[in-house]
């Protein structure tokens, strides 16, 4: 009886392991080969979008600029038809054909045309730019939506395994009650408390372990119970920490934010406190990303995300909101406090060095307070985006935030 209950045991214990490391390599797979995907439909937006505007130069300046700009197309090409997984992968790489054969035909007629047919095809090869641009930067959305289904479906499914798996421990523990009083108390006993370890991890509670006792069979099945309890707990943490995080800023994504934020909203309605939430915006960005290319964008991005939470409070909750927009929530604040704590933040942002010489970044910010500018996460974020809108018009590098404060200039 002891050596088929060890063995059940041990069979529970290889099926958690494999689905811990099932769900490893998927969560691997997820990061490197769909990031790399959804990387590369990015690179084509932003490159369809700045070869849209060299082609409406080119087209005003001549055959010989036209002709360079097609021969500029062919590398922007090469990546948008490199093959991929599906069918908006597809679509888009036989839009870069079309619009490729477009240039093609653009080049060799050029000079035969009269400034009407001139015109005609560059306005047709402009709005192939920008339908490009326009479906790159949905499938990128779609992938990053469909990967972030699949992080919380990966999340969710050790819980599954381990409700299974440690509900067939506790049965063999009950089969084992059928054994003598001594074979109950040197056996059984250290199974129940292996079994009760497996219930507690079963209702989520990840931390649980099992006691070590029993003779050398048990207390080495319950030294293996507990090391892979120990990896099913990390991997889990690791799973929901990733959903939680933006991965190229560090700081929590929107949907943690979102969250944080509803549970700020219930406990300052019910003490009742104010809360500050400000709304950040990097100023010019895609002239920067243009001007620059997209990994220097990226390292503008992560160099105002990591000033931000350097400058931020210990009690603050920073998070980058997509795109070029982050957000915070400022508990305890007033009006002067938000003022004080946004300023300090656009200061510090300013005053950073330009990375490898390039172009100063700046940011715009704007505010809103619960509960005077609303009492509900839309209420809120209209007014941040009504003064953030303030800011950038009134000529950007701006903090504005609920009155009695002003429009802070630049300092």
């Amino acid at each position: 009886m002891t050596l088929v209950n060890a063995a059940m045991l041990v069979g529970v214990v290889l099926i958690l392991t494999w689905r811990s490391n099932q769900a490893q390599q998927e969560l691997r797979r997820l990061v490197t080969t769909e990031g790399v995907a959804i990387e590369r439909l990015g690179k084509v937006a932003t490159l369809h979008a700045s070869f849209r505007a060299q082609w409406i130069a080119a087209a005003a300046r001549g055959p010989e600029a036209v002709a360079s700009a097609g021969r500029s197309y062919g590398s922007i090409r090469q990546l948008a038809v490199s093959p991929g997984s599906d069918a908006r992968s597809a679509q888009i790489g036989d839009l870069a054909n079309g619009l490729a054969a477009e240039l093609r035909n653009a080049v060799r007629s050029w000079p035969e045309w009269d400034d009407a047919g001139r015109r005609a095809k560059a306005t047709a090869i402009t709005v192939q730019c920008e339908r490009i641009t326009r479906q790159a930067a949905i499938a990128r959305d779609a992938a990053l939506r469909e990967r972030d289904a699949k992080l919380e479906t990966i999340s969710h499914d050790p819980r599954n395994t381990l409700a299974i798996a440690f509900g067939i421990a506790w049965i063999v523990a009950v089969m084992s009650m059928a054994g003598a009083v001594t074979a109950m108390r040197r056996i059984v006993s250290p199974l129940e408390n292996l079994s009760r370890a497996a219930q507690r991890i079963a209702a989520g509670e990840y931390a649980a372990r099992a006691p070590v006792a029993g003779d050398r069979e048990i207390a080495e099945l319950g030294s293996a119970f507990n090391e892979m309890a120990a990896k099913v707990e990390a991997t889990l943490d690791a799973t929901t920490q990733r959903a939680l995080t933006d991965e190229l800023s560090g700081l929590p994504n929107f949907r943690a934010f979102s969250e944080h934020l509803q549970d700020e909203l219930i406990r300052a309605d019910r003490y009742p406190e104010r809360f500050g939430l400000i709304v950040v915006d990097i100023d010019h960005f895609k002239k920067y990303n243009d001007a620059f290319g997209h990994l220097a964008g990226n390292d503008a991005l992560r160099a105002v995300s990591a000033t931000i939470r350097r400058t931020l409070r210990t009690v603050d909750f920073p998070a980058r909101y997509g795109g070029e927009e982050f957000v915070a929530i400022l508990p305890q604040v007033d009006e002067e406090g938000m003022r004080v704590i946004g300023e300090r933040v656009r200061q510090a942002v300013e005053s950073l060095p330009p990375i490898e010489g390039r172009r100063a970044i700046t940011i715009s910010i704007g505010g809103a307070l619960f509960p005077s500018d609303g009492k509900t996460s839309e209420e809120l974020f209209a007014a941040a985006d009504t003064r953030l809108y303030e800011a950038k018009e009134s000529g950007r590098n701006r903090v504005v935030v609920p009155a009695p404060s002003r429009i802070t200039e630049r300092s």
